[in-house]
């Protein structure tokens, strides 16, 4: 049945009313698989909201500047703890990004990398 409901989801059904038929309880699986679920169908929103999307816009204009920043070197050794910092804060945005976008995909992790982003 989990399956029924995953391919439902990928053809577009309501997400919200399959979010509340599992916490109904009308959809069965281990407690483990449905509260993965959950968190999927929670990445899924988050991943999908305007204000993440734009967020990572900017980490990657920020990124970009960065890079242009640092072809200079004096100003490179005048600010290295404030740019490692920089770099830093990036790449780990950069990891939750892939995280929740991973974790959005449910069932199949590894279509995420199929996508165009």
């Amino acid at each position: 049945e989990m399956s029924n409901l995953l391919l439902n989801v990928w053809d577009g059904v309501d997400v919200e009313e399959l979010v509340g038929r599992v916490q109904k309880g009308e959809v069965k699986g281990s407690p483990t698989r449905m509260l993965y679920y959950q968190l999927a169908v929670v990445m899924k929103h988050i991943a999908d909201d305007k204000k993440f999307q734009n967020f990572i816009t900017f980490v990657i204009l920020v990124a970009g500047a960065m890079v242009g920043l640092q072809t200079n070197k004096e100003l490179e050794r005048e600010n290295e703890d404030l740019f490692k910092f920089i770099d830093n804060t990036i790449l780990n945005i950069f990891i939750l990004e892939i995280v929740v976008k991973v974790v959005a995909e449910d069932s199949y992790p590894l279509r995420f990398f199929k996508s165009g982003w």
